[in-house]
């Protein structure tokens, strides 16, 4: 895609034109809506999805922990230690002092 070749991708509402010549780029969400990052952005954006995607791999993993501990944390006035069987992805507070009231 990030070639010096011209590029069209259309699923739906979202659109992705590229030229190769300019090294420019059109991303459309609708027939009005769109931004024009140049290519090089692009590429570091392609480059980046894995990152996101375990990201968000690991969210979902733990969001069931980060729930049942916000509920138990939510009232009290003394630190509240995570389950051991919690996920190790999430940083909890290690003390009153990192929380904010």
């Amino acid at each position: 895609m990030c070639r010096d070749e011209q590029y069209s991708c259309v699923d739906g509402e979202f659109k992705l034109q590229t030229t190769g010549t300019y090294h420019v780029s059109w991303v459309y969400l609708g027939k009005k809506k769109y931004i024009n990052p140049h290519l090089t952005e692009l590429r570091y954006m392609m480059y980046m999805f894995h990152v996101v995607h375990n990201q968000q791999i690991l969210y979902l993993c733990a969001s069931s922990d980060v729930i049942t501990y916000a509920r138990a944390a939510q009232h009290s006035k003394v630190y509240v230690e995570p389950a051991t069987s919690a996920n190790k992805s999430i940083l909890y507070p290690n003390s009153m002092k990192n929380l904010t009231l």
